[in-house]
């Protein structure tokens, strides 16, 4: 559980490169993935309102941007669950 701002980065950190070498899918590495963007979606959520314009809010803005470049560059991978958060919905995994 990500409980500060340091351990928010170091997340980020791994999740910014599981993005740049995805992990086999169905591997360890590759649940770490999940369990990170879920941790990273937790902590943003759990922040109060006034923290909208706090450097998370920023580095969010820019994970969402290399999540939705991840699933345009690997399609035929599964991305239910794993990208449902940060506000991708449910269309994630080939569903309309």
């Amino acid at each position: 559980m990500i409980r500060n701002q340091e351990q928010f980065e170091k997340a980020l950190e791994q999740v910014q490169a599981y993005l740049a070498e995805p992990p086999r899918e169905g591997g360890p590495d590759d649940a770490n993935f999940s369990r990170l963007l879920v941790e990273l979606d937790e902590y943003r959520a759990a922040l109060p309102p006034e923290e909208e314009a706090h450097p998370v809010a920023e580095a969010v803005a820019r994970l969402e941007q290399e999540l939705a470049d991840f699933r345009e560059r690997y399609p035929e991978r599964d991305h239910s669950g794993r990208l449902s958060h940060f506000g991708f919905g449910q269309d994630i995994g080939g569903e309309s």
